[in-house]
């Protein structure tokens, strides 16, 4: 009995050893693993978010691009020349995101434009016997229009101005024709 336990504690101590040498190698690895990324340059990590914004931005997820680019100004503000590149970039995605809410907008505008006519059409014919509510209705109507025409505005004075940034214009004309 006294040699049976004794061989069964070699299994264990073999099994035992076998599994420290598994953990060994394990932690071996990490550590390698870790070394070699910690011996990439800030340049080379920076280049690495903006290969990843350049990704998301190829991809339509322009906020998930913009936010890459603000980690790397965050993270490697030694990285001046990946950040010098960024700029085109950052400014594009911007110009796009503009451009898209612009023009989102243009159309919300235009179904907007439209009910007000509508419901003016109808107040006007209606003349003196117009009820106080659609009175109500005009008014919101129009202030409803009134606020998606500032968006829009708004919008198109950012298309202007990130233009005039990406020309290398200083000056920048933000009137806005209806």
């Amino acid at each position: 009995m006294f040699i049976s336990i004794i061989l069964s504690s070699k299994k264990n101590s073999n099994f035992a050893l076998g599994m420290n040498i598994v953990k060994g190698t394990r932690i071996a690895a990490l550590v390698l693993a870790l070394t070699l990324c910690s011996c990439q340059s800030r340049e080379d990590k920076a280049a690495d978010l903006l290969k990843s914004a350049e990704y998301e931005y190829m991809h339509g997820r322009y906020n998930s691009a913009l936010a890459a680019i603000d980690s790397m100004r965050t993270m490697y503000p030694d990285a001046v020349e990946v950040r010098r590149k960024a700029i085109p970039l950052q400014r594009e995605i911007q110009l796009k995101k503009a451009q898209e809410a612009a023009d989102s907008l243009e159309a919300a505008y235009q179904m907007a434009e439209a009910e007000c006519i509508a419901i003016e059409d109808s107040f006007h014919a209606m003349g003196a016997k117009a009820s106080q509510e659609l009175v109500d209705e005009v008014t919101r109507r129009r202030m409803a229009r009134d606020s998606v025409r500032i968006a829009r505005d708004t919008e198109v004075a950012k298309v202007r101005l990130i233009h005039s940034k990406m020309e290398g214009n200083g000056s920048v004309n933000v009137s806005v024709d209806d």
